[in-house]
């Protein structure tokens, strides 16, 4: 049984599921609040590449997405020496045996989610294939569905 207090001081009795329901519930809300206040004020620093594989640190720092969405995003990514387009560089052209990182067209994805697709651009993402394209497609919708205003330099 977990009791809690609210504002008024009147109590709540609760069953651990009930708690742990309530919680996620809150919790989600919470995050998804922080994730569009990151996303309006920082869209453009975000990358639209869906080729990339980034540090963890960029999404939280520079971003600022909470590290409790970020985190579940970040994998060991190995290569697959087969071809050129499974087989991973580092920033020097050399090749790396593994990089550990978020798949940034994985992340442009999952914030599509959070902020709702666009009917013709959703459209677009479902038909058309390759990276770079679903990329920026993800890119486009978000920037649309948070009415995005990109600084002019």
């Amino acid at each position: 049984m977990i009791i809690t207090t609210d504002d008024k001081g009147k109590e709540t009795k609760y069953t651990y599921s009930q708690y742990k329901k309530i919680f996620a519930e809150k919790q989600g809300k919470f995050l998804h609040k922080k994730i569009i206040e990151a996303l309006k004020k920082n869209l453009g620093e975000l990358s639209n590449s869906g080729h990339e594989i980034l540090s963890p640190s960029y999404y939280i720092t520079k971003i600022g997405l909470p590290d409790e969405f970020v985190c579940g995003l970040a994998f060991k990514h190995k290569s697959d020496y087969s071809d050129h387009k499974s087989t991973l560089y580092d920033n020097n052209g050399g090749v790396a045996d593994y990089i550990f990182g978020v798949n940034n067209l994985s992340m442009l994805e999952r914030l599509c989610g959070i902020v709702g697709w666009d009917k013709k651009l959703y459209q677009c993402y479902v038909d058309i294939s390759g990276r770079g394209r679903l990329g920026g497609i993800c890119y486009e919708n978000l920037a649309k569905q948070l009415n995005y205003q990109f600084k002019k330099e």
